[in-house]
């Protein structure tokens, strides 16, 4: 996680609670999407993309407030902590609702071999070329059968 990242979750989170948000947490994402789609046994269309986003949580009162945008910038802050404290006051209190995650110091639990780091790094090329395999090893098999499908990373 960049440091540019880590001060725009933290300006945000302060932002809401100076504005009367009893609580808050902020969340954004950050990636790369490689796609591609087989309709009729035939490549249709190949993506590779970055997505990004910011999210934020506020809770007042017991209710519950989101803001969200698709557009990491500072200047964006403002809007998604007004959506997010104005959705809370127009929201009905919870009364189940007791309160966002704790934070914790404990540190998070390591889940072994759940990054991979080449098909994180995939080169969109590599990635239509195993689409065509599996494509040809499907006809090859059966040539009337008919393809459809997609892949993600």
């Amino acid at each position: 996680m960049t440091d540019e990242i880590l001060a725009l979750t933290e300006k945000i989170v302060q932002q809401a609670q100076k504005e009367g948000a009893e609580q808050s947490e902020a969340l954004i994402i950050q990636g790369k999407l490689l796609s591609i789609q087989i309709e009729d046994s035939a490549i249709v269309k190949a993506n590779n993309r970055s997505t990004s986003g910011i999210g934020l949580r506020v809770l007042i009162n017991q209710a519950l407030g989101l803001g969200a945008s698709t557009v990491l910038e500072a200047k964006k802050i403002d809007r998604i902590v007004k959506d997010a404290i104005s959705l809370a006051k127009a929201t009905t209190p919870d009364p189940a609702l007791v309160g966002l995650g704790e934070k914790t110091e404990k540190p998070y639990h390591k889940v072994p071999k759940l990054f991979d780091k080449k098909l994180a790094t995939i080169d969109s090329s590599l990635l239509v070329d195993l689409a065509i395999s599996a494509l040809n090893a499907a006809l090859e098999r059966d040539p009337e059968v008919i393809v459809s499908g997609s892949v993600s990373v």
